[in-house]
């Protein structure tokens, strides 16, 4: 309805006038994403020039992973409300933006699980999965799921992801038993799923 798209319009001008701040940048991402209902609050966030806006604000932000939480995060509601807006993040630059926030705070849990949620969100459109092979980003949320072995919802988040993107591209079975982080525990992944299963067979 117009009440939302002007609230989407507002917030989304608020973040680009005060792109410095932090706390705007937040709280501004959170109330975006809790107005994403349908494809509709999806298309006025991008006509908007919410995709840039977001990108922007992780590439000022780079240091602070609750600002690139929130941003992630939206961008994947975006994707989740209408799959037809993956290849808009995908063009706008947002995997390699999303890697580098990954590699810079692997060891914060939050944003690493979502920023493994948006490359799902991504993995149902078989373009995007091509895109996300030239990154390699199955070789990214492998190494997040090693780092963070006792977090479940990194483990189910990238367990998701791994599988939709065995089925687009037959070289993801490859990495995944291929790929072995230096300085780790465990073998594969395929130890570290069926360790994750038994720690928490209750869950």
């Amino acid at each position: 309805c117009y009440s939302t798209v002007r609230k989407i319009k507002q917030l989304i001008f608020t973040a680009q006038q005060r792109c410095r701040d932090v706390k705007v940048q937040r709280t501004t991402f959170a109330k975006l994403r809790n107005l994403i209902k349908s494809e509709d609050e999806a298309a006025a966030i991008v006509n908007c020039g919410g995709i840039g806006t977001l990108s922007n604000a992780m590439i000022i932000h780079s240091e602070k992973p609750l600002v690139l939480a929130e941003a992630v995060a939206t961008l994947a509601e975006l994707a989740w409300a209408d799959s037809s807006l993956c290849s808009k993040t995908v063009k706008a630059g947002c995997i390699s933006i999303v890697l580098a926030a990954m590699e810079r705070h692997y060891a914060h849990a939050t944003l690493q699980q979502m920023a493994i949620g948006f490359f799902r969100s991504l993995s149902y459109d078989g373009k995007c999965c091509r895109s996300m092979n030239e990154f390699n980003t199955v070789a990214a949320v492998i190494l997040s799921m090693y780092k963070n072995p006792k977090r479940v919802e990194i483990i189910r988040e990238g367990s998701s992801y791994l599988q939709n993107m065995v089925v687009v591209s037959s070289r993801t079975m490859k990495s995944i038993l291929e790929l072995q982080p230096a300085k780790d525990s465990y073998s594969n992944i395929l130890s570290l799923l069926v360790k994750t299963v038994e720690d928490n067979h209750r869950n």
